[in-house]
């Protein structure tokens, strides 16, 4: 299950992404992003973020790649999105 909230910190949105991202949480999650496009910054706190399928994982390095930042990213999610792991 997927859980999703947001803040606004300033001029940039926070997006809580807490459970597992699947295919089913992919609309949710990018028409949430969508909704907020040109608002200012996004960042996407990944701390509660427990498990994601290929589906989500390939989102999340769209978003990121697009401009969004990742917060709170585990070691294993950064390896998986292909980030450095200093």
């Amino acid at each position: 299950m997927l859980k999703l909230t947001h803040l606004r910190d300033g001029s940039r949105l926070l997006i809580r992404v807490e459970g597992r991202l699947d295919a089913g949480g992919r609309e949710h999650l990018l028409a949430l992003v969508c909704s907020h496009e040109g608002d200012g910054g996004i960042t996407l706190d990944l701390r509660g973020l427990h498990s994601t399928d290929a589906t989500g994982r390939a989102l999340l390095a769209e978003l990121r790649d697009a401009g969004c930042a990742l917060l709170g990213a585990s070691l294993y999610l950064k390896h998986l999105l292909g980030e450095g792991l200093s």
